[in-house]
Formats: structure tokens, C-alpha cells, sequence
């Protein structure tokens, strides 16, 4: 994956991060997710932030997170790709 893409990502994460902010509460502890539940943590200098959501959600792109979701998977799955 070219460096500009990589980076284009992740300010895309880091701007969804900030939107939807509103909607994760802060967070000291870091418990596995339920079977049907997907964690998303927040990191800023005020501390760590977590919202969760079902798998459900995420996947019939009703979620908030579902975009940030997605294309954290493709960078993953093209820094994968990229390694092997």
C-alpha cells in the first residue's frame, strides 16, 4: 500500500475517532467483547474512550462506526497482503 494511502487512512480514522466521539464513554478497563459485540476504543490525551456495537450493526452499515470498521479491515488486510 502506497504511504499516501496508509496516511489518508488513518487521518480518516482519526476524524471518525473525533465525529462520533460523542458516543463512547471513558474507560479504564479492557474486557474482551461478547460473542456478537465489537469494541471501539478512542485513545486522546483526556484519556481512553470506548463505545460498542453487535456485529449486526457493522455489518448492515447501520452503525456510525461501520465506515471506520470497513476500512480498517481493508488497511489491514492490504498491510497483510503488503507483508506476505
Amino acid at each position: 500500500m502506497p504511504l499516501k494511502a496508509t496516511l489518508e487512512l488513518v487521518f480518516f480514522f482519526i476524524l471518525i475517532g473525533i465525529v462520533h466521539s460523542s458516543t463512547t464513554t471513558k474507560t479504564s478497563s479492557f474486557p474482551l467483547p461478547k460473542i456478537d459485540e465489537i469494541y471501539f476504543y478512542v485513545l486522546t490525551f483526556e484519556g481512553t474512550f470506548l463505545t460498542k456495537e453487535t456485529h449486526l450493526d457493522i455489518h448492515i452499515d447501520t452503525s456510525k462506526w461501520s465506515s471506520l470498521f470497513n476500512n480498517a479491515t481493508k488497511l489491514i488486510k492490504q498491510l497483510d497482503a503488503s507483508v506476505n
